[in-house]
Parts: structure tokens; sequence; C-alpha cells
């Protein structure tokens, strides 16, 4: 959205107050925003971010015919669907692979007709243990889903205790430390049908007052998309 782009969001899993709560936290970079803050950053968002405000599930068609108009209409270039469990698309059973495979076509056809990235979020298959991110076969249902994407990236997130041993116990406290100096979460790009590049891993470190996740875990600063001071935070 900084760089001029616009997008529509689906999202059947989430509250809307609770999705814009999130972002604006990360438009601002900061957990307490002022009033005024928010409200600069509420209309920053005005014209560059739509909310498809239904939670719950939604069917395919209907999905695709809300995101034409708003492309049309408003020019978004961008649409997310989270997550494809939330749509009408069954997950198991007779003919939910055909059911799958018919509305990643649907997808794909609707963006290259309109110029429009989907980001869709498909969720992965229960692995043994989660000590490493799902690769393409990994995705819960049928493998066309992956197949017919252009771009697949996995999303892993590091399962740390938080909670600080004695530091009397020498051993256990370094191997804490250690722990935590790790990464939160890493972006792998498994498929990019036009790049050269295949496979890489972008090790990401999680700030927890702005929401954001982070290249780099030494240095840490507030990156502001709104650039906005006032007083008085406000809890979000």
């Amino acid at each position: 959205m900084a760089q001029g782009e616009r997008f529509m969001i689906f999202s059947g899993e989430m509250q809307p107050d609770y999705l814009f709560k999130r972002t604006v936290k990360q438009a601002t970079g900061i957990g307490q925003p002022t009033r005024e803050y928010i409200t600069a950053a509420m209309d920053w968002l005005n014209d560059k971010c739509w909310l498809f405000n239904q939670l719950g599930s939604a069917t395919i068609n209907r999905l695709l015919e809300v995101f034409t108009y708003a492309n049309k209409r408003y020019g978004v270039g961008h649409v997310v669907i989270d997550s494809l469990m939330m749509t009408d698309v069954p997950e198991d059973g007779p003919g939910a692979f055909t059911a799958q495979k018919e509305a990643i076509r649907k997808l794909c056809d609707f963006a290259k007709k309109h110029g429009v990235h989907v980001h869709l979020v498909a969720h992965p298959r229960k692995g043994k243990d989660e000590s490493s991110g799902p690769g393409k076969m990994d995705v819960a249902g049928s493998s066309k889903i992956t197949d017919g994407a252009d771009n697949v990236f996995a999303v892993w997130r590091a399962q740390k205790d938080q909670a600080e041993p004695n530091p009397a116990d020498v051993e256990a406290h370094d191997k804490w430390a250690e722990m935590m100096e790790a990464p939160d979460a890493k972006l792998i790009l498994r498929k990019q049908r036009t790049g050269d590049i295949q496979d890489y891993t972008q090790f990401l470190w999680f700030d927890a007052d702005s929401n954001q996740y982070r290249s780099q875990k030494r240095n840490f600063h507030d990156v502001r998309y709104v650039n906005y001071s006032n007083s008085e935070p406000v809890t979000l």
C-alpha cells in the first residue's frame, strides 16, 4: 500500500475491528498510537484497503463478483482470501479435489483477466512436528492448489517459550538466550513460475508492539508507514 497498491481483504476468520486494530499498529509502527494517530492511519488506509465484511464462509463466485467490482470501481490490484477453508470449496470427501481444482481455475482466470494478484491462504496438513516450514506437497487438499499458483510461499513460526529460566541455571539460561536470538519466523519461497530463484528463505523477527515482522534482529527500529506525532497514547 505504501507503494501505491490497493487491496481488498476477505477474512472469514477474523473480526473486522480486530483486523484493523492490527493493521493500524502495523501502519503506525507502534503499539499505542494516539487517537489522532489512529485517525490519521485510518485516513491513510481509506483509499488503499477495502474489507469484504463477512464473518464466516463465502462462495468463490460471490468473492470473485465483489473482487471484480472492486477492481473496476476502485482499481484494486491485490485481493486476499483468508482462507480457502472459509469458502464453499470442500476440504475433503467425494468430489473435493475436483471442486478445489475448479476453484483454483476460477481464481487464476480472474487474476489473468483483470491483472489482479490473488493472495490465497491454504493451510498445511498436520506434520510429524513443527520444526520446519511446509513444502508444496504439504498443503492440505489437491495438488492443483499449488500447481495453479504462480508463486508459493510457506510461512513458518517458531514455537518459543517466552518465560526466562532462572539465571542461576546457567546452562538452561544460555539455551533460552540462544533460542530467543534465533528467528521468530521464516518466509520460504517454494515456487516462482517466472523467476530464476525457486527456493529462498527470509528469516524474520517479530515485534509484538507493532505487530511487524522484520528482516533483522539487530538495530530494531519502528517502521512507520504513516508519519504523525501527538501525545496521549491509547492502548489498542
